[in-house]
């Protein structure tokens, strides 16, 4: 557990009387102590507290491998709020932010979702007038990440639509797939932070009109990531739309050949009867004949099919 108290003069170890709160970062596995730096406020009604906050973690299941992932804000009693963010990288891994915010303190229950040095330098641009402004810095740096994510998203897309323009592949199918789960993940994770924004909009009503801005940019995200949604839609279509063009190229090939073979099969059918009386059968000239006949027919089912159009 790391204990730091913030002033106008930055982050301190030690409180004096320029304090404005104190924070503490704990471990992930030492969630546990988080009964030992609960304020005082908080005190009548602690144990209710850390029973919500247990059955939140054992909901979330932020210590095991589950793969229900969802942002959580539970107000635990005076002043305190419990929350959970999601944090998403450019790669698309996920890191959940846990923070328990009053008056007083500001506590991230894992150190290693939330650097210090973040801290200070929304401190040093003066950022930070409350423990409820790192969680509102924390929403638009979260934001950040989610529009690096979709920008990441449309450059695979952009890249994959020109693959499949250029040489259709089955791998591209896979592909296609699980960039339409990815996309439908990140609009329900989006979807799932703003409800969590306008609740924290409503009990920081200082930086209201901060909160309100991250809940318009992030709508505005929304919006961009259904449009992406569509647009994954459609590339499935266009990705079908060709493999059926690619089998109707080849079914029309196939048919070409088909149309050729057949009637050169029921020549050699008939020419190749052991019986009298088949004509040609004893000419010398009975096998250029055949071969003359059957080139005849290749060339007149090519000239047919090329005066319907059927070979464009």
């Amino acid at each position: 557990m790391d204990i730091f108290y913030i002033s106008e003069e930055g982050i301190d170890v030690e409180k004096n009387n320029d304090t404005k709160f104190k924070m503490i970062f704990f471990e992930k596995s030492d969630w546990k102590n988080i009964d030992s730096v609960l304020s005082s406020v908080v005190e009548p009604f602690k144990e209710s507290c850390l029973y919500q906050i247990a059955q939140v973690q054992e909901k979330l299941m932020l210590n095991g491998t589950a793969k229900a992932r969802r942002p959580y804000l539970s107000q635990l009693g005076h002043g305190l709020v419990y929350v959970c963010l999601w944090d998403i990288t450019q790669a698309g891994n996920e890191t959940a932010i846990q923070l328990l915010v009053d008056p007083t303190q500001f506590i991230v229950i894992d150190k290693d979702s939330l650097p210090l040095i973040k801290i200070e330098d929304w401190l040093k641009k003066g950022l930070i007038n409350g423990p409820m402004s790192i969680a509102l810095l924390m929403g638009f740096k979260i934001l950040k990440h989610s529009e690096n994510y979709i920008e990441e998203i449309e450059i695979r897309m952009s890249d994959l639509e020109e693959a499949i323009l250029e040489n259709l592949e089955r791998s591209q199918q896979i592909s296609i797939t699980c960039i339409h789960r990815e996309v439908i993940k990140l609009k329900k994770d989006m979807n799932s932070h703003l409800p969590i924004y306008m609740r924290l909009a409503r009990l920081d009503p200082e930086n209201h009109g901060d909160w309100q801005e991250l809940i318009t940019d992030m709508e505005h995200e929304v919006e961009n990531v259904r449009q992406l949604h569509e647009i994954t839609e459609n590339l499935r279509e266009a990705f079908q739309s060709s493999m059926d063009n690619r089998s109707n190229d080849i079914m029309k090939w196939l048919t070409l050949l088909a149309t050729i073979l057949l009637p050169i099969n029921l020549l050699t059918s008939f020419f190749g009867m052991n019986i009298e009386g088949v004509p040609l059968i004893h000419n010398p000239y009975g096998m250029i004949f055949f071969y003359t006949l059957s080139g005849a027919i290749v060339i007149l089912v090519f000239a047919y099919f090329k005066s319907k159009k059927w070979l464009d």
